[in-house]
């Protein structure tokens, strides 16, 4: 789909003001429960590995809600382990991957929510990581594979690798090893009515860096809304607007640190 640079400015600026009025329960959004969404239910705990000769799997984690699908290559590499326990989802064991025929691939996912796609609404699905290893930027981290995505249906929809970059919005934190990862999609009538499902990955065969360089990847606070798509010029001016503060934001915090070193 393409997507001008003024429709780019304006969707991204729906995601960071989404994002950034999450806390103060906007009224024209809703948010949309994730069933376990902060893995905190002990029924959904447990973990699915593979073996050298059966590296794939494709299971329920405890009773569920949540999936966990494996893939690796048989005699060659082990697919990465999937646990849910502690209140996260994580993933380890991520084995180097030098080449793009080779896949390591490992998914957390639940296909329904309890909702349906609304072709009216724009959707934000947002979710907190921590890496085990040190994260010099945000680009490591689409580098080595890893992400969040929607499905209809059963059937992957949207990802953060497949979504324009001005849909996604990844940060990481100032320690270095966690963040926050979120994604806009537009539903199409193609998804009207089609039950919302929501995935989490690492080890997807994009980019050049090795997943192992990420060392355990986990995932928390999953989190659904949908967003009324602009009706008017005003939405998409506040929007906009809100864009703005949040690159001033950032500006005026860059520029404190500099004052303080």
């Amino acid at each position: 789909m393409h997507i001008s640079r003024w429709g780019s400015l304006v969707l991204r600026a729906i995601l960071v003001l989404a994002i950034s009025l999450a806390p103060f329960a906007c009224l024209a959004d809703v948010v949309i429960p994730v069933p376990n969404g902060d893995f905190s239910n002990a029924a959904n705990n447990g973990t699915l590995t593979g073996t050298l000769l059966s590296p794939n799997y494709n299971a329920l984690v405890g009773a569920g809600p949540w999936r966990a699908h494996g893939q690796g290559l048989a005699g060659l590499l082990f697919s990465p382990n999937t646990n849910i326990s502690g209140g996260v989802a994580t993933f380890s064991n991520l084995i180097d991957i030098s080449l793009p025929v080779l896949s390591n691939f490992a998914e957390i996912y639940n296909t329904n929510v309890g909702a349906t796609f609304d072709q009216s609404l724009f959707y934000v699905v947002t979710a907190d990581f921590t890496s085990t290893t040190f994260l010099a930027d945000a680009s490591v981290l689409s580098d080595a594979g890893v992400g969040i995505g929607l499905m209809a249906n059963g059937s992957n929809v949207a990802s953060t690798f497949t979504a324009s970059p001005a849909l996604v919005v990844l940060t990481v934190g100032t320690d270095h090893r966690s963040g926050t990862i979120s994604m806009l999609y537009d539903a199409t009538a193609a998804d009207q009515g089609d039950q919302i499902g929501i995935r989490l990955f690492v080890g997807e065969p994009v980019g050049l860096l090795d997943v192992s360089v990420l060392g355990n990847i986990s995932f928390d606070n999953v989190t659904l809304t949908s967003v009324p798509e602009p009706g008017t010029f005003g939405l998409a001016t506040v929007g906009l607007l809100g864009l703005v503060w949040q690159y001033r934001r950032q500006a005026r915090r860059a520029a404190c640190l500099v004052q303080a070193q």
